[in-house]
């Protein structure tokens, strides 16, 4: 079981990696599936953690639609 604050860093690390899958979309979709991942484990968290990870999902989610977008 991971804490609260481990919870803060995975929403951080989402939304960090989020805003680098929108700036490079083009190269890494590994890194919005990751942002996604932690996004998502950041929502189990208190409220600062569930603000980040909710962020991260949603720059994860954008960057991942834009990546299938070009290759559909």
């Amino acid at each position: 079981m991971t804490s609260d604050s481990d919870r803060i860093l995975f929403g951080i690390l989402s939304v960090i990696l989020g805003i680098i899958s929108i700036a490079v979309f083009d190269f890494y979709a590994i890194i919005a599936l990751i942002a996604i991942v932690l996004g998502a484990m950041a929502l189990q968290g208190d409220e600062v953690g569930k603000v980040f990870g909710f962020v991260g999902l949603i720059l994860g989610i954008v960057s991942a639609v834009v990546i299938l977008s070009q290759y559909v």
